[in-house]
């Protein structure tokens, strides 16, 4: 992310991938301590056992996939002007 240079601002960053309570944590742990804001595709994650799963779950902010792709959606009506 360091050499990235954006034209544009980012404020939020949607963070998905597997061994939640590692790669994906210490990445938006990374990325919090940056300033950004991260959040946690949490049925786009995985790990070892539901229990530590859901452990990772309260320490951060999540959204279900279906919840950020409505949220996709109403915000591509309102900049097309529907």
């Amino acid at each position: 992310m360091d050499l990235m240079q954006p034209k544009v601002v980012i404020l939020t960053i949607f963070v998905a991938g597997f061994t939640t309570d590692h790669c994906v944590k210490d990445t938006m742990n990374s990325l919090i301590e940056k300033g950004f804001k991260c959040i946690m595709i949490s049925d786009c994650t995985a790990t070892k056992n539901n229990k530590l799963q859901k452990k990772v779950e309260n320490e951060l902010t999540i959204i279900q996939s279906k919840e950020l792709i409505e949220k996709i959606k109403g915000l591509n009506e309102k900049i097309a002007g529907r």
